[in-house]
């Protein structure tokens, strides 16, 4: 610290303030009354380069160039005129003149002494090239500051506790559609702007910078004019605390980062809809590869018999509606390949056919298996199961043995078939489901509804097209060529070539009642296959004898297959698969008229093309009788 003492006399009035000068850290000089100079400090010979010699005696006019001088006249004369004034006059911006003889930017400051014996005024010259290159950097730095912002950030926000005020930078008003102004500006009455759910996160928020956290990052939901909320993203930090330490300034930026929030929910529900597509591929896939571990029961449709024609009529009508088909038929007679055909004529082919055995499952189970249920609905429900209807969504059902439906259930049936709506086991929420309904039954539904054992209701619901399919025993006329299918495909899966099925073992065959049918026919024909070592099929005869309980409900007790006469005379003597064709071939040629194209012609009737047709019958000498 300097200690002045107060000068007995001028001389040592004036060392003393010339000591004061030179310690001054600015360009500093000493003028009279006059304007002449006494004496400059080392700062003013640096920043003109003179010597300091140079300047005692000298006006302060001549320091700078021509035409500034009668404004630093003027200036210097203001001066002296206001003796009160102890505040150092506004700087005058002009140029001052350099030993080199460049001009030099500077502002000129005066002020008059009044603690001294004479008049002394006190000029500083600071220089402004200095000055504005360091303003010129400033806004530079704002500018891109300002550019960054613009592109990270909405509004910056001066927070200050004590007063109870929030500054803003930037139009934080026309941001979300306010009257200028009118967005609140104080800090307690943001509060009635948030979003009720994210009030507790903006409260915690300002509560834990009034306690002095150093750093803040919050997003919450602010109500715009029109009543709707955007998403901000708030963050900042603390900037100054009050004298007892207390926390009170802040600096933060806003971003409205609704935009995100939306992508980003639109992103989450998309990828809910894919995991959904996801579970349900995956469920279906499941389902999928236990149908092919299964096999199909038949493999594709074979028959040519008028009962069986009039059977894929039927299926012709009713495949392309979506009308609940019940296929009724005894145990083994294709009621599934039926149903296979009627999905695959319609307009949900392209959608997964789903099949439920409700004779084969518990009724403990069936419910489950139906509609599905949640994790921890029942003991063992370890996780979330889709049931077949939903499996089955746009798609075709398949409820085979329907007859066997506890009544409890019936009635959950009955519902889906009418509202297209079901629960979860273990969930009331509401699933839609579009399913097109097939059922298939062993048993005479007409007898349960009068007995009481099933609903009269979902009869006549599911009863909409009913179909008959014939057994076995009353489509003779197939059975030639269903044998000789089945020998087929068992020749491809055991590697065999059986080529002829003898015409003792073929009779059999026909005099068979069947009451198995077309199943039993096919495991018939593939234990033959086995034990057969060469190219003629074998048949135990004496397995195909049954007794009296196992006959069709159309035979006798004789013994006897039932057969007329004249059905016995049709029994085909060919013993060979070309034979068979053959006589097929002529068969349905003699049928149709020996029409080989137009309309209901033999083709169309053998699902053949009319090329392929009449190559086969020039292959198999097929000629057309004169």
């Amino acid at each position: 610290m300097l200690i002045v003492k107060a000068a007995r006399d001028p001389s040592e009035s004036a060392w003393i303030l010339e000591d004061l000068i030179e310690l001054m850290p600015l360009a500093t000089l000493a003028m009279d009354e006059s304007g002449s100079i006494l004496f400059a400090n080392c700062w003013v010979t640096e920043l003109l380069g003179w010597e300091k010699d140079h300047f005692p005696g000298k006006k302060l006019a001549t320091l700078v160039p021509q035409q500034f001088r009668e404004a630093c006249e003027t200036f210097f004369g203001l001066c002296l005129r206001s003796p009160e004034r102890r505040r150092p006059l506004e700087g005058l911006q002009l140029w001052a003149l350099q030993k080199d003889g460049d001009d030099l930017p500077v502002e000129l400051v005066l002020r008059r002494m009044t603690h001294v014996p004479d008049t002394v005024i006190l000029a500083t010259l600071r220089g402004l090239s200095q000055r504005r290159r360091a303003e010129d950097k400033l806004r530079a730095i704002q500018r891109q500051y300002r550019l960054a912002a613009s592109h990270t950030v909405d509004v910056i926000q001066e927070v200050n506790l004590a007063e109870d005020r929030v500054v803003y930078v930037g139009d934080i008003d026309s941001l979300w559609g306010y009257k200028p102004g009118e967005f609140p500006r104080k800090l307690s009455e943001l509060a009635e702007y948030v979003h009720p759910d994210d009030l507790e996160i903006f409260e915690s928020a300002v509560e834990e910078f009034a306690k002095g956290k150093q750093d803040w990052s919050v997003k919450y939901r602010v109500r715009a004019a029109d009543g709707t909320y955007r998403h901000i993203h708030n963050q900042g930090t603390m900037t100054g605390f009050l004298p007892d330490g207390q926390p009170n300034e802040g600096v933060g930026a806003l971003r409205d980062i609704t935009e995100e929030i939306l992508k980003e929910q639109e992103l989450q529900s998309l990828l809910a809809e894919l995991k959904t597509a996801k579970d349900r591929l995956t469920a279906e896939n499941v389902y999928l590869r236990e149908e092919l571990q299964e096999g199909l029961a038949f493999g594709d449709i074979v028959g040519g018999c008028d009962a069986w024609k009039h059977v894929e009529a039927q299926v012709h009508l009713v495949a392309g509606t979506d009308s609940t088909v019940l296929i009724s038929g005894e145990t083994g007679t294709g009621k599934e390949l039926l149903a296979r055909a009627l999905h695959a004529e319609s307009g949900r082919r392209d959608q997964p056919l789903i099949k439920v055995n409700c004779a084969a499952l518990p009724s403990t189970l069936i419910e489950s298996e139906l509609f599905g249920h949640e994790k921890g609905a029942f003991s063992g429900a370890d996780r979330r199961r889709r049931g077949r209807f939903e499996l089955a969504d746009r798609g075709t059902l398949f409820l085979d043995e329907i007859g066997e439906l506890p009544l409890e259930l019936q009635g959950k049936l009955l519902h889906v078939l009418q509202s297209g709506e079901f629960e979860r086991v273990g969930s009331s929420q509401s699933i839609k489901s579009d399913v097109r309904l097939i059922a298939a039954t062993n048993r005479d539904l007409a007898e349960a509804v009068r007995k009481e054992r099933f609903r009269s209701d979902l009869y006549y619901r599911l009863a909409v097209f009913p179909m008959e399919v014939p057994p076995l025993r009353k489509r003779r006329e197939d059975i030639p060529l269903l044998a000789m299918y089945f020998l087929a495909q068992q020749n491809a899966r055991q590697g065999k070539s059986i080529e002829a099925i003898p015409k003792a073992a073929m009779d059999a065959l026909l005099d068979y009642p069947w009451p198995g049918n077309v199943r039993e026919l096919e495991n018939v024909i593939e234990r033959a296959a086995i034990v057969s070592p060469g190219t003629t099929l074998q048949i135990d005869l004496a397995a195909l004898s049954v007794s009296p309980g196992l006959r069709g409900p159309d035979s006798d007790q004789s013994g006897e297959s039932g057969l007329t006469s004249s059905a016995q005379t049709q029994q085909p003597t060919a013993t060979s698969l070309q034979d068979i064709e053959r006589e097929h071939i002529l068969a349905v040629l003699e049928s149709r008229g020996w029409k080989v194209k137009g309309r209901g012609n033999a083709a169309e009737q053998l699902g053949l093309k009319e090329s392929t047709l009449r190559a086969r019958m020039k292959k198999l000498g097929i000629q057309r009788p004169t």
